[in-house]
């Protein structure tokens, strides 16, 4: 389900333009998990996200330039604020292009080697952020899945984006 407008923990999903679009597109289709969206976010309130960027996760403006789309999740408060707390709590966190080659190690082989690489790296990417802040909060988005095993285009198709 998408909605348009967001409450603190929803994660929200867009599509990022230039040369890293490009590449995450490219990372996507190679694993699998093709979509239109390339990025994704979480929403912590007052018009900011928090998202993986090259530099690490961040604190930015909610983007106004471009489509962005919502997950509408029946949450309780105390799992919203669970959510934003983990999100703020990996602002910081290592971001890593190599993320998309361990999940598709990880897919191919059948393996959990992308467990240990999360783990062992500290690295994660925009959609293994956003399943990590859920999955901290208790509430697993891909149940029995390694759990950096997330790209942007699966998040999209959970929500039916």
């Amino acid at each position: 389900m998408k909605i348009s407008h967001p409450q603190p923990g929803d994660f929200g999903l867009t599509r990022i333009s230039g040369l890293t679009g490009r590449a995450v597109s490219l990372g996507q289709r190679l694993i699998g998990s093709g979509s239109y969206f390339t990025h994704a976010f979480v929403y912590v309130g007052s018009g900011e996200i928090v998202e993986a960027q090259p530099g690490g996760a961040c604190r930015s403006p909610l983007p106004t330039d471009r489509r962005v789309v919502f997950s509408d999740s029946n949450l309780t408060g105390s799992q919203r604020a669970n959510i934003v707390r983990a999100a703020v709590g990996y602002i910081g966190t290592p971001y890593s292009y190599l993320d998309y080659l361990a999940i598709a190690e990880s897919r191919i082989a059948r393996i959990d080697s992308l467990e240990e690489f999360v783990g062992e790296t500290h690295h994660m990417i925009c959609s293994q952020l956003v399943a990590q802040c859920y999955a901290d909060a208790g509430i697993p988005l891909f149940p029995g899945r390694v759990s950096g095993d997330v790209a942007p285009g699966d998040l999209a198709r959970l929500i039916g984006a």
